[in-house]
């Protein structure tokens, strides 16, 4: 475009890469101007602009003596906070174009009035007249410009932690989009104001839930507080994503066939009905009991294999079993009551035990078996209790067998002495004879006879007309230890 017009002189010059002083100033304006815009650092998937924004923006803006309407982008930036277009540059002189706003030679920044809260940017442009010359025979001349984005980050100037929040439908859509971006909050008040409750995305086939923050986790991270002032609770640093929750308004199943139960480990018998958990997974998700599968178990109190089945419920169906094992309990620990002492028999003894484990009673033929062991003899006898069905390993305990009594036969007095005759004894014992000046045998003699043939015994040495009682018991000497029965009745008789 060409124009005319005169000097300050009122002598016409002409300006055009040359110096004609006094002569008309012709002034060569363009058609029009090329607009850039800069988003600085921003990466392509961190930037989105609203759904309402047109298609392409304004690349070019023709110069006419009316004004002229354009719009610019809105952009959004994961994490920041947008906060206007900036076409601040080393030229001398600049244009600024915002909301409503005239261009001068002193307004050179593009921001401070140009943040509007609508998703789009509309501006009016006036009429701009090319810029006077500076000095006599040079001129200057409006230009293509750059304008950069500007973005407050997360923590600066007081801004809050989380700026952005995106939202995934999850196979569905949200305001006519695939992924959603909003600004939490406006640079005028940094109060975080965005209700996440507001947007809501729309799924063919489904009915929208709610929010989460881990679509791993749906059910234990589904935001149900979605007003701004309880963001705290589940927003992120610079920006948090939010996942769709979905339930299916069709009815499906999903058999439970290629479930995987994890190994359920071994158990010990308790005598109680035994309900370990199980993990169950299918398609690399862990289901949940009760709201994917019920459990049932079989044969879980005894010792052996146990059978667990697993039902679909809910979206599953089918099932699918494990098992495990239950083991018998060991009766290492086991207490087995004391065996009182018996008395030799010339047959074999087999006296009962009581065996508990864990305050329990166990019984015989059922819990263990018993084995015996030199219970015949005088001497130390053993049995064994060895588990049986839902026991294993065993356990001992000893009792001994006692020389069975033997009775005096009679007590014949001498001078100085006392002839002593009593009954054979059984079970090839010896004897042994005690006598006293006491009819409680206090301070007594005793005299060992290790023969179990010998029948009587003269006791000498003992004092004239002094009165002496005297007894016999069974006697035997096994393994180093001395095994007696009962005392006889005592009898007693003056020594003359």
């Amino acid at each position: 475009m060409l124009g005319y017009g005169g000097n300050n002189s009122g002598n016409p010059s002409f300006v055009g890469g040359g110096t004609i002083k006094s002569q008309p100033t012709l002034y060569i304006i363009e058609k029009y101007y090329e607009v850039k815009y800069d988003y600085g650092d921003a990466a392509k998937d961190d930037l989105s602009f609203p759904a309402t924004a047109p298609a392409a923006y304004a690349d070019r803006i023709y110069i006419d003596k009316e004004d002229h309407t354009y719009q610019m982008p809105r952009p959004i930036r994961k994490g920041c906070l947008f906060n206007g277009w900036d076409n601040r540059d080393d030229w001398q002189w600049g244009w600024l174009a915002s909301h409503g706003y005239t261009s001068t030679q002193e307004d050179t920044r593009l921001g401070s009035v140009s943040r509007l809260t609508e998703d789009a940017y509309t501006h009016t442009m006036n009429f701009v007249t090319m810029l006077h010359k500076i000095e006599e025979s040079t001129f200057s001349a409006l230009r293509d410009v750059t304008l950069s984005a500007k973005f407050i980050e997360a923590g600066v100037g007081g801004s809050p932690s989380c700026l952005t929040v995106g939202f995934d439908p999850r196979g569905g859509t949200i305001n006519g989009q695939k992924h959603l971006i909003c600004e939490t909050c406006t640079v005028d008040g940094y109060d975080f104001a965005l209700d996440i409750g507001k947007y809501k995305p729309v799924r063919d086939g489904y009915t929208f839930k709610g929010w989460c923050t881990d679509p791993k986790d749906e059910a234990g991270t589904l935001i149900k507080d979605t007003k701004p002032d309880s963001a705290s609770a589940w927003a992120q640093y610079a920006h948090t994503e939010l996942y769709a929750v979905w339930q299916s308004n069709t009815p499906t199943t999903i058999s439970l066939a290629g479930a995987k139960v994890a190994a359920i480990k071994a158990r010990t018998y308790t005598g109680k009905a035994i309900k370990p958990a199980v993990t169950v997974t299918l398609s690399g998700k862990t289901l949940k009991k009760g709201i994917d599968y019920t459990v049932a178990y079989k044969n879980n109190t005894n010792a052996g294999t146990t059978t667990v089945t697993i039902k679909g419920k809910g979206d599953y169906t089918g099932t699918v079993t494990a098992s495990f094992k239950i083991n018998p309990a060991s009766l290492a620990k086991a207490k087995v009551a004391a065996i009182q002492a018996r008395t030799y028999t010339g047959k074999a003894i087999k006296p009962a035990v009581t065996v508990t484990l864990s305050g329990k009673t166990l019984k015989k033929g059922a819990d263990y078996t018993v084995a015996y062991k030199n219970n015949k003899a005088i001497g130390k006898a053993s049995v064994t209790i060895k588990g049986k069905g839902n026991y294993t390993a065993s356990v001992s305990k000893t009792f001994a067998i006692n020389p069975k009594a033997v009775s005096l036969a009679s007590l014949t007095a001498g001078k100085g002495q006392l002839t002593v005759k009593w009954k054979k004894g059984t079970g090839g014992a010896g004897y042994q004879l005690e006598y006293s000046l006491k009819k409680s045998f206090a301070s007594s003699t005793k005299v060992k006879i290790a023969k179990a043939a010998t029948v009587s015994r003269v006791l000498k040495n003992l004092k004239a007309g002094k009165t002496y009682y005297v007894r016999i018991r069974g006697y035997k000497l096994v393994g180093g230890k001395a095994y007696v029965s009962a005392w006889s009745k005592a009898l007693s008789k003056k020594v003359k």
